[in-house]
């Protein structure tokens, strides 16, 4: 009997909400082929299973699987055909088969890259491979990786398939170097503080390391003024010398009663310094806050003891990695950004950040500045109260528009005028802008703003007061609202 050779077309790459990003199931970096044919594993649609091989049968034996994503293993049994299954949620599951030894259990929760098992031929009888579906309520897919449909042939020569399921790694016992601690510590101050921008000689070109470094000496810790190389590894006395030149400059914006620990970290001057160990005298500066481990461990290779908190808390603080893709170190509102965002989750604000983007210059509704406005209202005031003057108030002097309007820059400054309940300028000079005449209903609201040193003047002395407010600029006017707010309750 013949078969004949039939190539079914990809479907249209999408993804519903919901659906998981599928990686290639071998460690990152490894080239696979992987083939089907007709009448392949059971079901209505027995031809959406791969078979994968990197050598001819028996040379793969032995070689690494892991999950294709985040999950829960249903199903992992070495008998009789070596099976491991992971629910993916959203009725999605991905199964693997023949199996020669299995890393996981019954109930166990894995991350995208960890290790399921062996290849092996349990249940193929000599024949090495592995045997991959994806499902949905129990039915195979059209199989994607990164929603990318592969093309079936039915002729079992298959295609390549180089894996992208690089899961990171700690390596805790590695020395730390100069360019990622600068990194680490500019996060860390940024956690708690409006870092400096910097605008490095060779632009956004210019390495992470070196634009950390930057921002930091401008923030005033000159230990990363002598220009060490960002590849050097990190002793003893020179990790001693830099964090007292950061706890001098940024000691009184973290939580200092919080922080009793001195430097711990022991061994001769010149010996190196572990990224466990800085890692887990950041954690010690930072106040030892709680982390939860309910979720799967963030590095392959995690520390165990004290250094493991340490370790959930560099990932999950986003220490060890910039929070929003698309704010890279230097950013004008790197740390702005960081707190907007604490600020959002904690408010239920409607602003989300989807693929870890902060997406600067997109225009804030007046329904998401409004929950953002009373959050940080609420927390400087130790209120509960979330009436936002100029957003959602009847009584306010702000003409109402729908909620779903963009949010204009004088809106904003008349509504955080209200909210303030500031007094009245005593002199009313003549506006620092060309752009807001003293009979611009928001004027007195923007010069206060100004004397204030909330909003500052451009170059070109313009307020642009229709401009639609974007996320960049309300973090950066809202982080310096809160600052005035905590200021004068202080008072």
């Amino acid at each position: 009997m013949s078969t004949a050779l039939t190539v079914v077309a990809a479907p249209p790459a999408s993804a519903d909400d919901g659906d998981p990003t599928f990686e290639v199931p071998f460690p990152c970096g490894e080239v696979w082929q992987g083939a089907t044919r007709s009448a392949h594993g059971t079901g209505r649609d027995s031809h959406f299973p791969l078979d994968f091989n990197q050598g001819m049968g028996a040379q793969d034996r032995g070689a690494t699987i892991v999950a294709s994503a985040t999950g829960t293993v249903v199903d992992a049994d070495r008998y009789p055909n070596g099976r491991v299954e992971i629910d993916h949620g959203n009725g999605w599951s991905t199964l693997y088969l023949h199996l020669e030894t299995l890393a996981v259990q019954l109930g166990d929760q894995v991350r995208g890259g960890d290790q399921v098992g062996t290849l092996g031929d349990r249940g193929s009888w000599g024949a090495f491979h592995l045997h991959y579906e994806q499902l949905r309520d129990g039915n195979p897919q059209h199989i994607t990786f990164r929603h990318e449909p592969v093309v079936y042939d039915f002729v079992y020569t298959g295609g390549d398939y180089t894996s992208e399921n690089c899961r990171p790694a700690l390596r805790g016992e590695d020395g730390v170097t100069e360019g990622e601690l600068a990194q680490w510590l500019y996060r860390l101050a940024a956690t708690t503080a409006a870092i400096p921008a910097v605008e490095h000689a060779e632009g956004d070109d210019a390495p992470a390391a070196a634009r950390a470094a930057g921002a930091l000496v401008l923030g005033g810790v000159e230990a990363f003024a002598d220009g060490s190389e960002a590849d050097a590894t990190v002793t003893h006395a020179r990790f001693r010398e830099v964090m007292r030149s950061f706890r001098h400059a940024y000691g009184q914006s973290i939580d200092e009663d919080d922080y009793t620990t001195p430097i711990e970290i022991e061994g001769d001057a010149e010996d190196p310094v572990t990224r466990e160990a800085a890692a887990t005298e950041l954690y010690r500066w930072a106040g030892a806050p709680e982390v939860s481990e309910e979720d799967v461990p963030p590095y392959v290779d995690m520390p165990t003891g004290d250094a493991r908190q340490a370790a959930w808390w560099l990932h999950d603080a986003a220490i060890s990695r910039d929070l929003f893709a698309d704010m890279p170190i230097g950013s004008a509102a790197y740390g702005e950004a960081r707190w907007m965002s604490d600020h959002n989750e904690a408010s239920g604000a409607r602003v989300s950040f989807e693929e870890e983007s902060f997406a600067a210059g997109e225009t804030v509704t007046r329904e998401q500045a409004a929950s953002l406005v009373a959050r940080v209202a609420a927390s400087s005031r130790e209120q509960t109260d979330t009436t936002v003057p100029g957003f959602d108030d009847p009584r306010s002097t702000v003409a109402q528009a729908s909620p779903t309007d963009a949010l204009t820059r004088s809106a904003l400054a008349s509504a955080l005028h209200e909210l303030a309940e500031a007094p009245p300028l005593l002199v009313r000079r003549p506006s620092i802008y060309v752009d807001a005449p003293l009979d611009l209903p928001a004027e007195e609201a923007i010069q206060w703003l100004t004397v204030e040193g909330i909003v500052t003047p451009t170059a070109d002395s313009t307020f642009q007061p229709e401009a639609a407010v974007t996320r960049e600029y309300m973090a950066m006017v809202l982080y310096r609202f809160a600052a005035y707010l905590e200021e004068r309750s202080g008072d």
